[in-house]
């Protein structure tokens, strides 16, 4: 990992680990190949301590993974927590990869023609969790505030199987861009913008993986009743 100091080159250390782009975007501080800058210099035209904007890179690079529940938790608790961990950085994740992706297929589609598809597989990605995050938080809201299942005029198996359809294409198109972009793995001569976005794609990954175990094994079976029967079955 490269050190971090007011010297070092902004494209270098987004260069060394693509998670640090986050931290420049949130100050407005171009990272791609070109930007050729000091910390100290960006820090400076951004307005912000370079201190500060060091501290944010370690903390980036400190960066935790999300890991399952360690135990049983209430069902406000399980809404909470995936609330907290997962629909949040879905819905700011998205946007962000969706933007990197067209802007990666426009500048270098014309040294790997895969990256068009990429483009618009994480475009059905986006539609696809998006759907899956809207259909879970609207039967946990009802569940959570007692409400019959017939007053959001759906039965709670319909909600199930919606839910189920929407992982299973969600996981497909994650599968897709898997294979698309060589296991989230950038080549030579991609440019930061490219690793950042690759680096994103992975994150997202794991987090959805996280994320889909803890709807399918935990939520879902509570919602149907505690019937612990999973959510694809038959009812």
């Amino acid at each position: 990992m490269t050190t971090i100091t007011p010297e070092a080159l902004v494209n270098e250390l987004v260069r060394a680990a693509p998670r640090r782009s986050r931290v420049f975007e949130a100050y407005g501080i171009p990272y791609c190949c070109s930007a050729k800058r000091s910390v100290a210099e960006a820090s400076a035209e951004a307005g912000v301590g370079a201190s500060e904007l060091i501290a944010a890179l370690e903390a980036a690079d400190r960066g935790t993974e999300a890991t399952l529940p360690g135990g049983p938790c209430s069902l406000q608790e399980a809404s909470a927590d995936i609330a907290e961990a997962h629909h949040a950085y879905i819905r700011g994740e998205l946007p962000r990869l969706a933007m990197m992706a067209r802007r990666v297929a426009q500048v270098h589609g014309n040294r790997d023609e895969r990256l068009a598809r990429v483009d618009a597989l994480t475009g059905e990605l986006s539609r696809a969790l998006l759907e899956h995050v809207e259909v879970t938080e609207t039967a946990l809201n009802h569940a959570l505030e007692g409400e019959q299942s017939a007053a959001s005029g759906s039965r709670p198996d319909e909600t199930l199987r919606s839910a189920e359809t929407l992982r299973e294409e969600a996981a497909g198109l994650m599968a897709s861009l898997n294979a698309y972009t060589d296991g989230y793995t950038p080549p030579d001569w991609g440019c930061n913008t490219y690793r950042a976005m690759l680096d994103g794609m992975s994150d997202l990954n794991a987090n959805t993986e996280v994320y889909f175990h803890k709807v399918t094994m935990i939520l879902l079976p509570r919602l149907a009743g505690d019937s612990g029967a999973p959510s694809g079955s038959p009812s």
